[in-house]
């Protein structure tokens, strides 16, 4: 990616991280924290769609489950995309290989 004002290489970002991400806002939350959780409900009391891609329940154990949410915005639309599907039986499955430490 290059500076548009000087033309110089922008070092870790991504012509395609820039394009898949125009005009959105990011924040860092630390979902394990209350203060965290509650400001994830703050912000969710004016949002319009939520996309989550945890381990199947995850978020339910930091009130940031659809039941949780979904009763701070009623017209709240969930995705959650996972890799195995809702179900228990294929849903609690890790991907295979490691690309992060634990």
């Amino acid at each position: 990616m290059k500076d548009a004002a000087t033309g110089a290489d922008v070092p870790g970002e991504a012509a395609y991280y820039h394009a898949a991400n125009r005009n959105k806002k990011s924040i860092t939350v630390d979902i394990a924290s209350t203060a965290g959780q509650d400001l994830l409900h703050r912000i969710v009391k004016d949002a319009d769609v939520v996309v989550e891609n945890f381990q199947v329940g995850k978020l339910a154990r930091y009130r940031l489950g659809y039941e949780d949410l979904s009763a701070i915005r009623p017209s709240l639309v969930y995705a959650s995309i996972t890799g195995y599907g809702q179900t228990v039986r294929h849903g609690g499955r890790r991907p295979a290989g490691r690309a992060w430490p634990r």
